[in-house]
């Protein structure tokens, strides 16, 4: 007996021993990840808050990488996107990166453009490998692409990519004129119905969950459907009887503790403070989330110079063994074994870092059990790094301002081994907006980077480090808290994949499909044709009749058809669009990557400027290739083909097709495959809230912009045309695109195969494409070429006989009142759905374009860097009368400090009387965080 007791102690303490070892591998697991798979985080400092149509955009992109909290050397290659007020994307910018920094610059052309709230995002291909997740869409949606592979490419969205909102206005009316009209995108029709705010709660218990008989912490977020906060009392009650009442602390937060009891049930009703305008106090109540009996309870706080985690584990849950981790911007602080059921941990500040740290509970197996964010304040964080000295409290027009920048945190005997350059605006302090995304480099790259959604003013954080300050911090991590760093991702293996390489040029990825039909092995041409129809949703019958129609005689010769009077381009009443069952889709799709035998692709880059060129070849893996693209500027012309035959001359690859001249290629000169390019860019949209579209308060507590001198700002005037429902005007197409470039568009998105197929399927593709399913059903209208000629009163020809034909077509513009900013919204639903009208447009005067067999790819390169105006008074005195209408006054996203911190500029006043706002910003490569007030 006493041996057998004694084997199970041994086999026990074997089994202790084997789980506290997995624990720890966990643990190493997470540290090495951290350590050698980093992130990085990307800010970008703008020279202005507010800009004109006609305006230039200039900013200053810096990155930072995890590991080391150093400037980054992961990614050469930012990717900065313009996107306008309705969610379209208005341009795309490759800047190159130098030591986590880089500069650029869009220009505000009003020539298409119109008012509104725009946004600057800016992201690395390295970012993508974390937060991708699937944008809400229809099943149905599916089928429009040629396997699911595309589908999940074309919907895949992310989390958290550094986002800045700001107002665009109409172009002044005469120069000077800086009035605040913002006419929004004029919309053809007048909607019935739209949404109305309604008043949320959001609940969050601490650690995750709630645990029957154990003090729980419940944080909750009060909010307009808009994102607006509202503040006003909370009760908590169980039948008849109150268990808890709150008040919101800040911002629309607060937070309350309970104890569930098993059996009962809690309701939580939140009544909102009355605003002026509201005639009652609007109230929502919600169910707070049901108690479990196992588990593990979490409830972290602040006294003095420490944190302290009070965690309790419960039920059958304590019969694991646990273990408690703590990591800072994915690098592990803090780690050890549980040992018994209530645990006090306490973590000096001195072990901690500042920013935002994730306490996790988990077990042997990898499983987390509760998940807590908190942020470590340091007295660091409460004062600027940078002090602007000689600031006047006004200047006269012209006159000349001298500034002296000085580092607080690089000096004689400092550790800093780089001298840093910054970035830095100065602005007419009048024609400043206040807004509510203001933050700097310092509040992105420890805040707002690490929190789900946006962060209104995250300045006012570090005003002060007092209670007040610290508990609206607290608030915001326990009911805005994002896990940009998962822990299962980075402790258990097979949870985590690196999808995006690291770029130090520009990257191409892509597939190698195979045409279906045109190889001796593949059906006839005619059942291509008719598959290829019926992907397009035409009616069977139809798709009989058309391919009639189209082939007429035919004649076999090497196994391949030849036609008669026809052009196999050629496609004919591509207009009746329906939809398919799920097994007729399934039955044709394409899986163009699993291919019988690896092929090779070949590639030919041809520079604008001096028409040189760089030619390669790479053999696919498993139908995937990776090319890394020669270092450009601009644009250049990207020849791209593949074949498994081993004749590679250019006249095989990049056959032409000539105006007014088809030439049928020889049996080995046949395209086999198409290349289809993937590209990482996220093509979604996060809708604005309240704070995106609003101004904060100025300091002296009034709404609206910044007054200096005693002359206000104009209130914003936003106008957008409405009326019946009516033809559209077509003025302000939501795009305009090369024909070429949208034609390549769709074939990468997997719209249709590597070959075009008439105007009709490219314009409903490319308006499939732009807008999605709408957040809703797949019905919409496109029509090609129509109403356009109608209203210009152009000689119109036949239509699908000349717009067969891609060299024919100029551009393509897409006309709808779609805005995706507002997907889901009640006014794009069922009867209200508007149209996409999809309008090709011919050369004028019966131009052509030569086309190519293969792909033909205007490819983007580094986006060209130019310099900001700064006139020089001295030199060339102003005339009398002459004005100045310069609104951002200094801009220079290169300025060196010295060895000691120090820097001193120049500039001039624009012409009239004004103060000026200053802001410098930039950070050592070493990570110093450099910061003005």
């Amino acid at each position: 007996m006493r041996k057998s007791l004694l084997h199970i102690a041994v086999l026990l303490l074997a089994v202790n021993a084997s789980a506290a070892s997995r624990l720890d591998s966990l643990a190493q697991r997470l540290r090495l990840f951290g350590e050698r798979i980093p992130q990085e985080k990307v800010y970008v400092h703008m020279d202005n808050t507010g800009y004109f149509l006609g305006d230039t955009i200039w900013f200053a992109a810096y990155t930072i990488q995890t590991n080391t909290t150093g400037s980054s050397n992961i990614s050469k290659v930012l990717y900065a996107e313009l996107w306008n007020h309705d969610g379209y994307l208005v341009e795309r910018k490759l800047v190159e990166m130098t030591n986590g920094r880089g500069k650029g610059f869009f220009a505000l052309t009003d020539s298409l453009m119109y008012g509104g709230f725009y946004e600057l995002r800016a992201y690395t291909r390295w970012q993508l490998n974390w937060g991708e997740y699937q944008h809400r869409h229809k099943k149905n949606a599916r089928w429009w692409f040629f396997n699911n592979t595309m589908a999940r490419e074309y919907f895949r969205d992310y989390d958290k990519l550094y986002s800045r909102v700001f107002p665009v206005y109409d172009k002044p009316q005469a120069p000077g004129d800086y009035f605040h009209d913002m006419t929004q995108r004029p919309l053809h029709r007048q909607y019935s119905s739209e949404e109305k705010k309604k008043l949320e709660l959001s609940l969050y218990p601490e650690g995750g969950q709630l645990i029957e008989g154990v003090p729980c912490q419940v944080a909750f977020e009060a909010a307009m459907t808009d994102g607006e906060y509202r503040s006003g009392k909370l009760e908590v009650t169980a039948g008849d009887s109150v268990v808890a009442k709150a008040e919101t602390w800040n911002r629309g937060r607060g937070v309350f503790e309970i104890t569930p009891v098993s059996g009962k049930t809690y309701k939580v009703l939140f009544i909102a403070d009355k605003d002026e305008e509201e005639e009652k106090a609007p109230s929502c109540s919600e169910r707070l989330p049901k108690a479990d009996t196992d588990g593990v309870n979490v409830h972290l706080y602040q006294e003095a110079n420490q944190w302290q985690a009070d965690i309790r584990v419960c039920g059958v849950t304590g019969q694991q063994t646990l273990g408690v981790t703590v990591i800072h911007q994915g690098v592990l602080e803090f780690f050890q074994p549980l040992e018994s059921p209530e645990t006090q941990l306490q973590l000096p500040d001195s072990i901690l870092a500042a920013g935002v740290n994730q306490l996790t509970v988990f077990d042997d197996q990898g499983r987390v059990y509760a998940d807590r964010l908190f942020f470590v304040t340091k007295p660091e964080l409460m004062k600027p790094t940078l002090a602007i000295n000689g600031i006047k409290d006004q200047y006269e027009p012209f006159e000349e301002v001298r500034l002296e920048i000085q580092s607080e945190s690089i000096g004689a005997g400092d550790s800093v081994a780089t001298p840093a350059v910054i970035s830095m605006a100065v602005r007419d302090a009048v024609h400043t907006d206040i807004t509510f995304d203001s933050g700097n480099i310092m509040t992105e790259m420890l805040l707002a980077s690490e929190i789900k959604g946006f962060v209104p003013q995250p300045e006012w954080f570090f005003e002060s480090d007092d209670e007040e300050h610290r508990c609206g911090l607290d608030l915001l991590m326990m009911t805005q808290g994002w896990r940009r760093f998962n822990w299962q991702e980075m402790a258990v293996s097979g949870h985590f994949e690196i999808v995006h390489p690291a770029e130090y040029t520009p990257i191409l990825t892509g597939a190698v499909h195979k045409y279906r039909g045109h190889l001796k092995e593949n059906p006839p041409l005619e059942q291509v044709y008719y598959n290829h129809y019926i992907m397009m949703g035409i009616d069977p019958i139809d798709a009989s009749e058309y391919i009639a129609e189209l082939f007429g005689k035919k004649s076999l010769t090497h196994g391949r058809h030849q036609f008669q009077g026809k052009d196999y381009h050629h496609i004919d009443r591509m207009d009746s669009i329906q939809s398919l069952t799920k097994e007729m889709k399934e039955k044709m799709a394409l899986d163009g990557e699993k291919l019988r035998r690896e092929v090779r692709v070949h590639a030919e880059f041809v520079d604008y400027d001096n028409k040189e060129s760089v030619e390669g070849d790479v053999e696919t893996v498993r139908g995937r290739f990776t090319i890394h693209v020669p270092k450009f500027y601009g644009h250049c012309l990207l020849f791209l083909g593949a074949s498994d035959t081993t004749k590679w001359g250019r006249r095989f690859l990049f056959w032409k097709r000539k105006p007014h001249q088809w030439i049928m290629p020889d049996e080995e000169e046949y395209p086999e495959y198409y290349v289809r390019l993937s590209y990482p860019y996220p093509r979604f949209v996060k809708p604005y809230t309240f704070y995106h579209i609003n101004y904060a308060e100025t300091k002296d507590g009034s709404s609206g912009n910044y007054s200096f001198g005693g002359r206000m700002l104009k209130t914003v005037n936003v106008r957008r045309r409405r009326g019946r429902r009516v033809s559209y005007r077509f003025i302000k197409p939501i795009i305009v695109m090369d024909a070429y470039d949208a034609f390549n568009t769709v074939v990468d998105a997997g719209f249709i195969e590597g070959w075009y197929t008439g105007a009709d399927n490219l314009g409903s593709s490319f308006g499939r494409y732009l807008v999605s399913d709408m957040g809703g059903g797949l019905d919409y209208e496109t029509m090609a070429g129509e109403k356009k000629h109608k209203r210009d009163n152009e000689p119109r020809k036949n239509d699908w006989q000349f717009y067969g034909h891609l060299e024919n077509i100029d551009r393509i513009e897409v006309f709808c009142d779609y805005s995706p900013r507002l997907e889901g919204d009640k006014r794009f639903m069922e009867a209200e759905r508007p149209p996409v009208d999809v309008i090709a447009m011919q050369y004028p005067r019966g131009q052509q374009r030569v086309t190519y067999r293969d792909r033909f790819i205007h490819l983007p390169g580094y986006a060209y860097i130019e310099d900001f105006y700064h006139p020089d008074y001295h030199r060339n005195p102003p005339k009398e009368g002459q004005k100045d209408y310069r609104r951002t006054l200094y801009w220079n996203p290169d300025l060196q400090l010295d060895a000691d911190g120090r820097a001193e500029i120049n500039f001039f006043n624009n012409s009239q009387k004004t103060s000026i706002v200053v802001e410098a910003e930039g950070m050592t490569k070493e990570g110093t965080l450099l910061y003005n007030n």
